[in-house]
């Protein structure tokens, strides 16, 4: 005799038989459900990561040379105009210091030339977010590609 999965070894009916179709709805319900869940956590994990990016997006964006400078702009601008002077002495190449800027995203309009000698250059980066508007800007003079002059100043306004 043929063996019937809804019934126990005595031919009783089995304690909890399957139900009758040809899948369990719950089954179905729960892979919904737990793929729902999967996309809910998801998107809450994405939401968070871009709520920290929109805070501090120059954690990400700003390039080295105008990292991790303190909160106060004072000592932001201080700490930037020390750092481009250590990085870039009088003395040194200008078309160096052009192309490191370059590199790291700064805007170089044209130089203009002065009445009184040396050609005056100057670079900027500039990040607008809110609810910040900064700007680091790098100014030098140079002859015959050795640098004479190099200034830089930092800021900034917020709301």
């Amino acid at each position: 005799m043929a063996h019937d999965p809804h019934r126990d070894d005595t031919g009783r009916p089995a304690a909890n038989p399957d139900p009758p179709g040809p899948e369990r709805p719950r089954s179905a319900f729960r892979s919904r459900r737990a793929l729902a869940l999967g996309l809910l956590a998801a998107a809450l994990l994405a939401t968070a990561g871009l709520a920290v990016l929109l805070k501090r997006p120059e954690r990400i964006f700003l390039p080295p040379l105008a990292r991790d400078l303190p909160a106060n702009f004072r000592e932001a601008d201080a700490a930037f105009k020390a750092r481009i002077a250590a990085v870039f002495p009088i003395g040194s190449s200008e078309a160096a210091l052009v192309e490191r800027l370059r590199a790291q995203g700064f805007a170089l309009p044209a130089g203009q030339a002065t009445p009184d000698g040396p050609r005056e250059s100057r670079a900027v980066f500039r990040q607008t977010s809110f609810p910040c508007n900064l700007a680091w800007h790098v100014r030098w003079r140079a002859e015959h590609d050795r640098l004479v002059e190099v200034s830089a100043d930092y800021g900034g306004t917020c709301l």
